[in-house]
């Protein structure tokens, strides 16, 4: 199986906005009182992250997406700052990771932690979403 390893902001880009608009197709905009329009995302991913040279790969689920980026909900705590490798594979149906830079996280009920990020876009694209 190919894995599809999205460098430079074209194909940065290009994956988000097929991603984003294949959900608003299915789905209204999840928070219109929020600045960017969020969707329900709803899938199984697996996350990759390298730690001490040790590369760590771990599951989650992502709940929301926008242009800006994901929820992600996870059994352990992800610390903000780190920048994740996210890998779409259930979404779009090949291994597909997109780096995403942690912003919050917070511990919910029953050990379950949702954590927020933003995608690094190799040239941050002005405008995403508006």
């Amino acid at each position: 199986m190919s894995q599809e390893t999205l460098e430079g902001e074209k194909q940065q880009v290009g994956f988000i906005d097929r991603l984003i608009e294949g959900l608003a197709a299915q789905q209204a905009s999840m928070a219109e009182s929020r600045t960017v329009k969020r969707f329900l995302l709803n899938v199984a991913v697996s996350i990759h992250s390298c730690v001490n040279g040790t590369n760590h790969v771990f599951g989650g689920w992502a709940g929301e997406a926008s242009y800006e980026g994901l929820s992600i909900l996870t059994t352990f705590e992800l610390f903000p700052g780190r920048e994740l490798n996210v890998n779409f594979e259930p979404a779009v149906g090949h291994p597909c990771h997109m780096p995403v830079k942690l912003t919050h996280c917070d511990k919910r009920v029953g050990g379950i932690y949702r954590s927020g990020g933003n995608f690094c876009y190799d040239d941050a694209p002005a405008g995403r979403g508006e």
